[in-house]
């Protein structure tokens, strides 16, 4: 421009128009000035220039997931961050052939959930995140399994029964384990009493739960028999007895 010429009065004079090349793909396209081919002082050469559109950033991230300790794993998702102009997650998890998978293990604890696919599309460059996998403790119950026994004779074998196990764990491996120990109230005398299991409340893959028995004592048979007697004709009845037998724990007869 020359003589005080100012490009916002040439712009006028040009009736300019600026326009690009459609398209919104990840590309370059032409923009194209147009107008006046000429000036009464100027000669006019409209030149193109360059519209570049370039990727954007996608983020692909594993969902975290949890589970019981035995339970079958769930289902690995991701979700799609980033999408732009209306492009569906369906095709762009398509596009990206999404594949999921998890770091092995199946005791207490949180795996890494990686999701992997295509690093690039057209339009997006890809970033995968990884999630987790948090596995959590399962309920273990140890009951006392009921007992009973006959006043005065000794106590059976006091034992309990575990419930809940998983991944193939045996009863006989946790019982191991907990530490396990069962005693019952004491008393010898007919009646209920308390049978209490005790241990360990938690292991590496159980909280553990502990349930009481019952220990019934139950009487006993107790033996009366009329001991024989006689007497001549005409004496006094002697005195009649009866012998007890069947006492236990130390009872007497003379006090039962």
């Amino acid at each position: 421009m020359q003589n005080g010429d100012t490009e916002d009065a040439v712009k006028e004079l040009l009736d300019l128009k600026i326009e690009r090349a459609e398209g919104e793909n990840v590309g370059t396209y032409t923009i194209t000035a147009t107008g006046e081919e000429a000036l009464a002082n100027y000669d006019v050469t409209y030149v193109p220039g360059t519209f570049t559109i370039t990727k954007d950033g996608l983020i692909v991230k594993a969902d975290n997931k949890t589970k019981v300790y035995g339970e079958d794993d769930p289902e690995l998702t991701a979700t799609i961050s980033g999408l732009k102009n209306g492009d569906s997650e369906d095709a762009i998890r398509e596009a990206l052939g999404l594949s999921l998978s998890r770091a092995e293990g199946e005791d207490v604890g949180t795996y890494t959930i990686t999701v992997t696919g295509a690093e690039a599309l057209d339009n997006y460059d890809v970033t995968y995140e990884t999630g987790d996998l948090e596995i959590t403790k399962a309920n273990l119950t140890v009951t006392a399994d009921n007992k009973n026994k006959v006043y005065g004779a000794e106590d059976p074998e006091l034992t309990a029964t575990v419930t809940g196990m998983q991944n193939s764990d045996t009863e006989a491996a946790v019982k191991e384990l907990l530490d396990l120990k069962i005693e019952r109230a004491e008393g010898e005398n007919v009646g209920h009493y308390v049978i209490t299991p005790s241990g360990k409340t938690t292991l590496a893959n159980y909280n553990v739960e502990y349930v009481d028995g019952d220990f019934e004592i139950t009487k006993a048979q107790l033996l009366v028999k009329a001991n024989n007697a006689g007497k001549v004709y005409g004496a006094q009845d002697p005195e009649l007895t009866a012998l007890v037998t069947g006492m236990k724990n130390g009872d007497t007869e003379e006090a039962v």
